[in-house]
């Protein structure tokens, strides 16, 4: 049973949460004031008001919607903020970008001696060349892949605070060393959901957007350094054993590649390191563009569609995963899609045209980057 203390404590924050809502719910749960309040018009200027009058008092607020419901909880300030976890002295977002810069490093490096080790069986490059070679195409392989997880999480985090709303720093993910692409990415935390669709739509589409420029520079330059084989060289490199395995470029660049690769008549290419990072950027743009639960995509086409559409666009998208041959990524959205988006805590205001007609810009950006596993039966079917 509550104590006294706890009791005048609940009664004194119901007074304050009713100086902008009536709740129809109040409760404790887990030591926690909760309170339901209907959703109202201007319901995100009344929680940033709530929430300032709660700092006076080191309280903060999480909000959350419940379809046509806001759930308000009241808990200790320091809750609210990401807490500062360090080790050795170092904040966590920096150790676990040092981490992820090795992970990625070990990965490029691999694929850079790989590729080098091609050319030396071609008789391309002569044995002075090769650590200064090798070195130089992993630091261009470290710098995309960084540039490409680290600006995509960047541009989310300088969004969401253009709209006030309190993010953390990119929180990178170390891969596994010696593996493609060296990076399980990087998310950012979000203190609660956005005010509105056009808010919604503007910290979703950042960072893909911002993902996809670099990775199509990467893209470009990396295919143009690429070995283009002749028969002859990719016979001898089959005897040596030195063909590795498949990928398809993005739809964009199978389209355009007789124009971006350097020998339009090359029966194949032996990508250069520069060039897999930046198909690895396309491939992380592509996946999280999906319109799907709160993937980037998602957040995008929930701001666009509403509600009922978005969860059944997502269900469509999910067929198409897997047509595309991505089957664990699939299996995971499929998990996700049960929960639904946290939506927005203001879903009356309509998106504004400008953002409806990048929302079309969007649509091109995920056909442009849409890019077939080896493993889907699109490319089986096709015979490619």
């Amino acid at each position: 049973m509550a104590s006294e203390n706890e009791t005048t404590r609940f009664f004194r924050i119901l007074e304050v949460i009713k100086t902008e809502f009536i709740p129809t719910e109040a409760y404790v749960r887990e030591g926690i004031p909760t309170f339901v309040v209907p959703f109202s018009a201007g319901v995100p200027d009344k929680v940033n008001r709530l929430a300032s009058r709660l700092i006076s008092e080191n309280l903060g607020l999480l909000v959350q919607q419940n379809r046509l419901e806001i759930v308000l909880r009241v808990v200790p300030r320091q809750a609210t903020t990401q807490r500062s976890v360090s080790f050795l002295g170092m904040p966590l977002s920096i150790i676990l970008f040092i981490a992820t810069v090795a992970t990625v490093t070990v990965s490029g490096y691999y694929a850079s001696t790989d590729y080098v080790s091609v050319l030396r069986v071609l008789n391309l490059v002569s044995t002075p060349d090769l650590p200064l070679m090798v070195w130089g195409q992993t630091a261009l392989y470290v710098v995309t892949i960084m540039g490409v997880v680290g600006l995509h999480e960047i541009g989310h985090f300088l969004s969401a605070r253009a709209h006030g709303v309190k993010a953390s720093l990119p929180l990178f993910i170390p891969g596994i060393p010696g593996l493609f692409p060296g990076t399980f990415g990087a998310f950012i935390r979000q203190e609660r959901p956005a005010s509105n669709r056009n808010q919604l739509f503007d910290i979703g589409i950042a960072g893909p957007g911002v993902g996809f420029i670099i990775a199509m520079v990467a893209s470009i330059a990396g295919y143009r350094m690429s070995l283009g084989l002749t028969e002859a060289q990719f016979h001898l490199l089959i005897q040596a054993g030195g063909v590795g395995g498949v990928i398809y470029p993005p739809l964009i660049f199978m389209l355009t590649g007789k124009w971006i690769f350097s020998n339009p008549n090359a029966v194949t290419y032996v990508l250069h390191p520069l060039a897999l990072a930046g198909w690895a950027g396309t491939l992380i743009t592509f996946l999280n563009a999906f319109p799907i639960g709160q993937l980037d995509g998602g957040h995008v086409f929930r701001a666009l569609l509403g509600r009922t559409w978005h969860r059944r666009l997502g269900y469509i998208m999910v067929v198409l995963m897997l047509l595309s041959g991505w089957w664990t990524m699939a299996l995971l959205v499929v998990f996700l899609i049960r929960f639904d988006h946290p939506g927005t805590l203001d879903d009356t205001t309509p998106l504004t045209r400008g953002r409806r007609l990048l929302g079309l810009a969007f649509i091109f950006m995920f056909v442009a980057v849409f890019t077939f596993s080896p493993d889907s039966p699109i490319i089986s079917l096709l015979g490619l």
